[in-house]
């Protein structure tokens, strides 16, 4: 294989995934391309590491303050007369720092996959220098001995593994994102009577999934 044959290897499987082959010094974005102009939302942040940092702490705070406030909530419940207005005015307090808590959760999730999407898009970077250095050495037959050749085996082995590893994270953040729209959906679809029922222990909502009734006792 020539030099040419593994740049046109590697720019035809960086395609596939939408990757950018080109180890341009102008290139600042670990995930620009030539040919993209519409950037979506997880690609500024895996480039904004500074604010994606501040946001973190922003919401690990607020999930202190609100997991706070809502033991304290359920514990008042428990000692409310059942079917009070008292226990309907609580609940729907409840309710609402349950919903702000199955958000903040799920946007922890997606900053850690951001940032398992940053360290595997400096990983491609890396793998890509390393490839494009060896073939501008030797231009034309680069293979001159067998180490030469098993060590840009190896290289182009792992390039197009962390490609995959890159391609399967970002596939992740879309599933979270669903799964964080479809959890708001089921505790909207919570009546008072079952959440009365499930906070005082009697009943488990079935419409509520098993990561929220985890979080709901959390």
């Amino acid at each position: 294989m020539r030099s040419q044959e593994l740049k046109e290897a590697m720019a035809q499987f960086g395609r596939q995934y939408g990757v950018d082959t080109t180890t341009s010094g102008s290139q600042t974005s670990v995930n620009a391309t030539p040919t993209r102009k519409v950037v979506s939302q997880w690609e500024k942040d895996v480039d904004d590491v500074e604010g994606t940092t501040l946001e973190q702490q922003r919401i690990q705070e607020r999930l202190g303050d609100v997991t706070a406030q809502a033991n304290a909530i359920q514990a008042k419940i428990r000692e409310t007369e059942q079917s009070s207005s008292e226990e309907q005015t609580l609940l729907e307090t409840y309710m609402n720092l349950t919903n702000e808590k199955n958000h903040l959760v799920g946007r922890q999730e997606y900053y850690n996959i951001i940032e398992n999407i940053r360290e595997a898009s400096r990983h491609i970077a890396d793998l890509n220098e390393q490839l494009d250095n060896m073939t501008k050495s030797t231009p034309d037959d680069y293979f001159k001995t067998p180490e030469e050749k098993d060590r840009t085996d190896a290289l182009m082995e792992s390039y197009m593994s962390a490609i995959q590893k890159k391609d399967d994270l970002i596939q992740k953040l879309f599933a979270t994102e669903e799964q964080l729209l479809e959890d708001e959906h089921r505790l909207k679809s919570l009546t008072l009577e079952r959440a009365s029922n499930f906070v005082r222990g009697s009943e488990e909502p079935l419409t509520a999934s098993r990561r929220i009734i985890t979080w709901l006792r959390g």
